[in-house]
């Protein structure tokens, strides 16, 4: 049985459209895959609840159909687009975009898994890893040290030509 957050109870007893709006939007921020019908569930809550219309007409900006396009930084701009255009087809298509991007990054996860167990360091290599950190740290700490000392030398030569 769906239990919705008290955000989304919140939004809907104010009966404000545009917390409304946001409350959805934020479950498809934590749920972009819509798991559990989590979302789905959400939807049906707010339309069993809420008397007023909640979809706008889809405006003139396309949806990508080709899901080999899909990315994240796709989703997070059709997420933006639904702030200004709160269209139903815009709302299932960041569903349908949020399971093949967010599905993408578990299989890629999951597939590089096994070769990261199966990889070995040898000595050799942490030594040379161990020597190399060792000389960014010397050579920032040498960059700290300068710049402090030209702050010094600048402040003296300031101190001794107000004098």
């Amino acid at each position: 049985m769906f239990n919705p957050q008290a955000f989304l109870v919140e939004a809907v007893s104010s009966g404000e459209l545009k917390r409304i709006r946001v409350a959805l939007s934020t479950y498809l921020t934590k749920n972009p895959t819509n798991d559990g019908g989590e979302i789905t569930n959400a939807l049906n809550y707010v339309q069993k609840n809420f008397n007023e219309e909640l979809w706008e007409m889809q405006d003139e900006r396309k949806l990508e159909k080709d899901a080999s396009k899909w990315t994240k930084a796709y989703l997070a701009d059709l997420k933006s687009d639904l702030r200004n255009n709160f269209s139903k087809e815009r709302f299932n298509h960041i569903l349908e975009v949020g399971k093949v991007v967010h599905q993408k990054k578990k299989s890629t996860h999951m597939d590089n898994q096994p070769e990261r167990v199966l990889q070995k360091t040898t000595k050799s290599e942490t030594t040379r890893k161990v020597s190399v950190n060792r000389s960014r740290i010397s050579k920032k700490g040498q960059l700290v040290i300068s710049g402090i000392l030209v702050a010094v030398a600048a402040a003296a030569v300031v101190y001794l030509m107000k004098e």
